[in-house]
Protein backbone atom coordinates (compact mmCIF):
# COMPACT_ATOMS: atom_id res chain seq x y z
CA UNK A 1 0.00 0.00 0.00
CA UNK A 2 1.90 3.24 -1.20
CA UNK A 3 1.25 6.39 0.99
CA UNK A 4 -0.89 8.89 -0.15
CA UNK A 5 0.87 11.39 1.28
CA UNK A 6 3.25 14.62 -0.90
CA UNK A 7 6.49 13.60 -1.80
CA UNK A 8 8.12 16.22 0.19
CA UNK A 9 7.24 16.81 3.73
CA UNK A 10 8.46 20.06 5.19
CA UNK A 11 10.77 19.25 8.32
CA UNK A 12 10.31 21.84 11.04
CA UNK A 13 13.52 21.00 13.19
CA UNK A 14 15.30 24.26 11.83
CA UNK A 15 12.28 26.11 13.14
CA UNK A 16 12.46 24.91 16.15
CA UNK A 17 16.32 25.70 16.69
CA UNK A 18 17.62 22.20 16.09
CA UNK A 19 20.43 22.15 13.21
CA UNK A 20 21.73 18.37 14.06
CA UNK A 21 25.07 20.33 13.74
CA UNK A 22 25.73 21.61 16.80
CA UNK A 23 24.75 24.20 19.93
CA UNK A 24 26.82 26.97 17.79
CA UNK A 25 24.34 27.21 14.77
CA UNK A 26 21.23 25.71 16.82
CA UNK A 27 21.96 29.03 18.65
CA UNK A 28 21.78 30.55 14.86
CA UNK A 29 18.57 28.98 14.33
CA UNK A 30 17.10 29.74 17.58
CA UNK A 31 18.11 33.78 16.85
CA UNK A 32 16.64 33.22 13.53
CA UNK A 33 13.51 32.07 14.21
CA UNK A 34 12.28 33.68 16.94
CA UNK A 35 12.01 36.36 14.11
CA UNK A 36 8.25 35.20 13.07
CA UNK A 37 8.17 37.43 9.95
CA UNK A 38 11.10 35.41 8.68
CA UNK A 39 9.54 32.21 9.55
CA UNK A 40 6.45 33.49 7.76
CA UNK A 41 8.29 34.54 4.75
CA UNK A 42 10.64 31.38 4.52
CA UNK A 43 7.20 29.05 4.96
CA UNK A 44 5.24 31.26 2.48
CA UNK A 45 8.27 31.13 -0.20
CA UNK A 46 7.79 26.98 0.52
CA UNK A 47 4.34 27.33 -0.21
CA UNK A 48 4.39 28.85 -3.52
CA UNK A 49 7.13 26.37 -4.40
CA UNK A 50 5.00 24.08 -3.81
CA UNK A 51 5.80 22.45 -0.51
CA UNK A 52 2.34 22.53 1.40
CA UNK A 53 3.00 19.71 4.19
CA UNK A 54 5.08 20.53 7.52
CA UNK A 55 6.14 17.80 9.90
CA UNK A 56 6.36 19.75 12.79
CA UNK A 57 6.94 17.89 16.56
CA UNK A 58 4.85 19.23 19.34
CA UNK A 59 6.41 20.89 21.64
CA UNK A 60 3.71 22.57 23.58
CA UNK A 61 6.47 24.81 26.14
CA UNK A 62 8.99 25.58 23.61
CA UNK A 63 8.96 29.27 23.04
CA UNK A 64 10.14 28.14 18.90
CA UNK A 65 7.05 25.95 18.89
CA UNK A 66 4.69 28.55 19.77
CA UNK A 67 6.45 31.10 17.38
CA UNK A 68 5.84 28.37 14.51
CA UNK A 69 2.50 27.78 15.08
CA UNK A 70 1.58 31.41 15.13
CA UNK A 71 3.45 31.76 11.50
CA UNK A 72 1.18 28.85 9.97
CA UNK A 73 -1.92 30.63 11.70
CA UNK A 74 -1.08 34.14 10.26
CA UNK A 75 -0.34 32.41 6.98
CA UNK A 76 -3.66 30.39 7.10
CA UNK A 77 -5.20 33.99 7.55
CA UNK A 78 -4.53 34.87 4.39
CA UNK A 79 -5.22 32.04 3.00
CA UNK A 80 -2.06 30.19 2.54
CA UNK A 81 -3.06 26.77 4.28
CA UNK A 82 -0.39 24.12 5.29
CA UNK A 83 -1.60 20.72 6.19
CA UNK A 84 0.33 20.02 9.71
CA UNK A 85 1.91 16.60 10.24
CA UNK A 86 2.49 16.58 14.09
CA UNK A 87 5.26 14.84 15.32
CA UNK A 88 4.66 13.78 18.74
CA UNK A 89 6.92 11.27 21.48
CA UNK A 90 5.02 9.08 23.81
CA UNK A 91 5.77 9.87 27.04
CA UNK A 92 6.35 6.37 28.37
CA UNK A 93 6.43 5.49 32.25
CA UNK A 94 7.51 2.83 34.64
CA UNK A 95 6.45 2.92 37.78
CA UNK A 96 5.25 6.27 37.37
CA UNK A 97 9.00 7.48 36.91
CA UNK A 98 9.31 8.14 33.38
CA UNK A 99 11.72 6.05 30.81
CA UNK A 100 15.56 7.28 31.08
CA UNK A 101 16.50 7.87 27.94
CA UNK A 102 20.04 6.79 28.63
CA UNK A 103 19.03 3.44 29.59
CA UNK A 104 16.44 2.99 26.53
CA UNK A 105 19.59 3.57 24.46
CA UNK A 106 21.38 0.61 26.57
CA UNK A 107 18.23 -1.41 25.90
CA UNK A 108 18.83 -0.77 22.60
CA UNK A 109 22.13 -1.40 22.45
CA UNK A 110 22.10 -5.00 24.48
CA UNK A 111 19.28 -5.98 22.23
CA UNK A 112 21.35 -5.27 19.14
CA UNK A 113 24.49 -7.16 20.01
CA UNK A 114 22.62 -10.30 19.69
CA UNK A 115 22.88 -9.70 15.68
CA UNK A 116 25.57 -7.36 15.00
CA UNK A 117 29.12 -7.67 16.45
CA UNK A 118 29.37 -5.21 19.68
CA UNK A 119 32.83 -3.65 19.33
CA UNK A 120 31.55 -2.18 15.54
CA UNK A 121 27.92 -1.57 17.44
CA UNK A 122 29.53 0.37 20.26
CA UNK A 123 31.92 2.04 17.08
CA UNK A 124 28.74 3.14 15.75
CA UNK A 125 27.21 4.41 18.77
CA UNK A 126 29.96 6.35 19.84
CA UNK A 127 30.96 7.90 16.72
CA UNK A 128 27.12 8.56 15.02
CA UNK A 129 27.32 12.28 13.55
CA UNK A 130 24.03 13.27 14.67
CA UNK A 131 24.12 11.15 17.76
CA UNK A 132 27.56 13.87 18.44
CA UNK A 133 25.44 16.74 18.35
CA UNK A 134 23.76 15.60 21.48
CA UNK A 135 24.77 17.42 24.33
CA UNK A 136 28.04 15.13 26.28
CA UNK A 137 26.26 12.16 23.80
CA UNK A 138 29.44 10.10 24.24
CA UNK A 139 30.38 10.84 27.83
CA UNK A 140 27.11 9.80 28.98
CA UNK A 141 26.49 6.77 27.08
CA UNK A 142 30.25 5.64 27.96
CA UNK A 143 29.11 6.45 31.56
CA UNK A 144 26.02 4.46 31.38
CA UNK A 145 27.67 1.49 29.32
CA UNK A 146 30.15 1.20 32.33
CA UNK A 147 27.67 1.77 35.46
CA UNK A 148 24.08 1.50 33.83
CA UNK A 149 22.30 -1.76 33.16
CA UNK A 150 19.28 -2.14 30.72
CA UNK A 151 16.17 -2.80 31.23
CA UNK A 152 15.42 -6.12 32.43
CA UNK A 153 12.56 -8.56 30.74
CA UNK A 154 10.10 -8.36 34.15
CA UNK A 155 10.39 -4.79 33.87
CA UNK A 156 9.11 -4.43 30.33
CA UNK A 157 5.88 -6.08 31.71
CA UNK A 158 5.10 -2.86 33.29
CA UNK A 159 5.94 0.05 30.76
CA UNK A 160 3.19 2.30 30.61
CA UNK A 161 2.02 5.63 28.42
CA UNK A 162 1.11 8.49 30.03
CA UNK A 163 -1.98 9.23 27.77
CA UNK A 164 -2.85 12.68 29.78
CA UNK A 165 0.66 14.38 28.85
CA UNK A 166 -0.11 12.56 25.11
CA UNK A 167 -3.39 14.36 24.74
CA UNK A 168 -1.69 17.70 25.90
CA UNK A 169 0.86 16.73 23.00
CA UNK A 170 -2.01 15.93 20.33
CA UNK A 171 -4.00 18.50 21.44
CA UNK A 172 -1.70 21.57 20.26
CA UNK A 173 -2.62 20.53 16.77
CA UNK A 174 -6.44 20.10 16.65
CA UNK A 175 -6.90 23.67 14.75
CA UNK A 176 -4.58 22.11 11.51
CA UNK A 177 -5.44 19.74 8.85
CA UNK A 178 -3.49 16.46 9.67
CA UNK A 179 -2.60 14.55 7.10
CA UNK A 180 -0.80 12.10 9.32
CA UNK A 181 0.61 11.97 12.93
CA UNK A 182 3.91 10.36 13.39
CA UNK A 183 4.94 8.60 16.92
CA UNK A 184 8.35 9.20 18.03
CA UNK A 185 11.21 6.97 17.81
CA UNK A 186 10.42 5.56 21.25
CA UNK A 187 8.44 3.31 18.81
CA UNK A 188 12.09 1.25 18.85
CA UNK A 189 12.14 0.77 22.49
CA UNK A 190 8.25 -0.90 22.02
CA UNK A 191 9.15 -3.02 19.24
CA UNK A 192 12.46 -3.92 21.18
CA UNK A 193 10.71 -4.72 24.37
CA UNK A 194 8.41 -7.25 23.01
CA UNK A 195 5.34 -4.22 23.61
CA UNK A 196 3.66 -4.03 20.47
CA UNK A 197 0.59 -4.01 22.54
CA UNK A 198 1.40 -0.85 23.72
CA UNK A 199 1.95 0.49 20.23
CA UNK A 200 -1.29 -1.36 18.63
CA UNK A 201 -3.26 0.74 21.59
CA UNK A 202 -1.82 3.90 20.62
CA UNK A 203 -2.54 3.51 16.78
CA UNK A 204 -6.33 2.60 17.46
CA UNK A 205 -6.26 5.58 20.61
CA UNK A 206 -5.08 8.45 17.58
CA UNK A 207 -7.59 6.91 15.16
CA UNK A 208 -10.39 7.56 17.13
CA UNK A 209 -9.00 11.45 17.91
CA UNK A 210 -9.14 11.43 13.94
CA UNK A 211 -5.64 10.39 12.49
CA UNK A 212 -6.39 8.10 9.50
CA UNK A 213 -2.81 7.73 9.43
CA UNK A 214 -0.20 6.80 11.68
CA UNK A 215 3.42 6.43 10.70
CA UNK A 216 6.38 5.44 13.29
CA UNK A 217 9.64 6.99 13.91
CA UNK A 218 12.45 4.13 14.07
CA UNK A 219 16.22 5.12 14.63
CA UNK A 220 16.80 1.71 14.49
CA UNK A 221 14.72 0.32 11.08
CA UNK A 222 17.40 -2.39 11.11
CA UNK A 223 15.60 -3.80 14.17
CA UNK A 224 12.27 -2.28 14.62
CA UNK A 225 10.55 -2.60 10.90
CA UNK A 226 11.37 -6.60 10.83
CA UNK A 227 9.76 -7.13 14.50
CA UNK A 228 6.56 -4.90 13.47
CA UNK A 229 6.39 -6.69 9.58
CA UNK A 230 7.05 -10.04 10.69
CA UNK A 231 4.29 -9.49 13.56
CA UNK A 232 1.76 -8.25 11.03
CA UNK A 233 1.61 -5.22 13.14
CA UNK A 234 -0.73 -2.59 10.94
CA UNK A 235 1.35 0.31 10.41
CA UNK A 236 0.60 2.94 7.72
CA UNK A 237 4.63 3.88 7.42
CA UNK A 238 7.54 4.48 8.35
CA UNK A 239 9.74 7.65 9.20
CA UNK A 240 13.29 6.82 9.33
CA UNK A 241 16.89 8.46 8.32
CA UNK A 242 17.92 7.35 5.02
CA UNK A 243 21.20 9.01 3.38
CA UNK A 244 24.32 7.83 2.09
CA UNK A 245 26.27 8.70 5.20
CA UNK A 246 24.39 6.30 7.18
CA UNK A 247 23.95 8.59 9.83
CA UNK A 248 21.42 7.55 12.38
CA UNK A 249 20.76 4.06 10.53
CA UNK A 250 20.89 1.59 13.33
CA UNK A 251 22.15 -0.77 14.01
CA UNK A 252 24.24 -0.22 10.72
CA UNK A 253 23.65 1.48 7.80
CA UNK A 254 23.88 -1.77 5.93
CA UNK A 255 21.00 -3.82 8.01
CA UNK A 256 18.82 -0.24 8.15
CA UNK A 257 18.95 -0.42 4.38
CA UNK A 258 18.13 -3.75 4.13
CA UNK A 259 14.70 -3.61 6.18
CA UNK A 260 13.55 -0.17 4.89
CA UNK A 261 14.20 -1.35 0.70
CA UNK A 262 11.60 -4.48 1.86
CA UNK A 263 8.95 -1.03 2.70
CA UNK A 264 10.35 1.54 0.26
CA UNK A 265 6.60 2.20 -0.60
CA UNK A 266 5.88 3.11 3.11
CA UNK A 267 9.01 4.81 3.91
CA UNK A 268 9.36 8.85 4.65
CA UNK A 269 12.79 9.53 4.64
CA UNK A 270 13.90 11.73 7.62
CA UNK A 271 17.28 13.06 7.41
CA UNK A 272 18.27 12.47 3.98
CA UNK A 273 21.15 15.19 3.84
CA UNK A 274 22.16 13.67 7.66
CA UNK A 275 21.88 17.15 9.25
CA UNK A 276 23.48 19.23 6.46
CA UNK A 277 26.15 17.28 5.58
CA UNK A 278 25.39 15.66 2.58
CA UNK A 279 25.42 17.39 -0.83
CA UNK A 280 21.29 17.36 -1.92
CA UNK A 281 22.48 15.79 -5.19
CA UNK A 282 23.54 12.83 -3.83
CA UNK A 283 21.25 12.48 -1.03
CA UNK A 284 18.73 12.44 -3.56
CA UNK A 285 19.57 9.95 -5.53
CA UNK A 286 20.79 8.10 -3.13
CA UNK A 287 16.58 8.00 -2.17
CA UNK A 288 16.17 7.48 -5.62
CA UNK A 289 17.76 4.57 -6.13
CA UNK A 290 16.38 2.83 -2.88
CA UNK A 291 13.45 3.52 -4.48
CA UNK A 292 12.08 5.63 -1.94
CA UNK A 293 9.79 8.45 -3.19
CA UNK A 294 8.52 10.60 0.27
CA UNK A 295 10.84 12.74 2.88
CA UNK A 296 11.00 15.32 4.87
CA UNK A 297 13.07 18.26 4.03
CA UNK A 298 14.07 21.10 6.70
CA UNK A 299 15.94 24.25 4.96
CA UNK A 300 16.74 27.19 7.28
CA UNK A 301 16.73 29.62 4.51
CA UNK A 302 15.68 30.75 1.61
CA UNK A 303 18.82 29.87 -0.08
CA UNK A 304 18.63 26.33 0.96
CA UNK A 305 15.33 26.12 0.13
CA UNK A 306 15.70 26.79 -3.78
CA UNK A 307 19.06 24.70 -4.06
CA UNK A 308 17.46 22.04 -2.68
CA UNK A 309 14.12 21.97 -4.43
CA UNK A 310 16.77 22.84 -7.64
CA UNK A 311 18.14 19.01 -6.92
CA UNK A 312 14.62 17.66 -6.18
CA UNK A 313 13.20 18.65 -10.02
CA UNK A 314 16.78 17.13 -11.27
CA UNK A 315 17.24 13.63 -10.09
CA UNK A 316 13.36 13.11 -9.81
CA UNK A 317 12.32 15.04 -13.09
CA UNK A 318 8.51 16.06 -11.48
CA UNK A 319 7.77 18.39 -8.46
Amino acid sequence: MKLEIPRIILGAQPFLGESYQGEEKNTVYRIRFSNVHYTVELLRKAYESGLNTISVMSMPGNELFKKLLEALRFLKREGTVFQVAPCVSVPLKLDDRPIDDYRRWLTYFNYECKYVDPKELEKKYLNDPILLTRSNWRRLFLQMMKEGKPYRQEEFTKIQVDFKLLENRVFAFEEFETPFINLGSECDFLAMTDRLDILSELIEWLKTKGFNRVLISSHHAGSTIPIIENLGLKVDGYATPVNPMGALMLPTAEEALKAIRLVADRVVAIKPLAGGRVNPYEAFNFLNSNSIKHFMLGVASHEELKADLEAVRQVFQTF
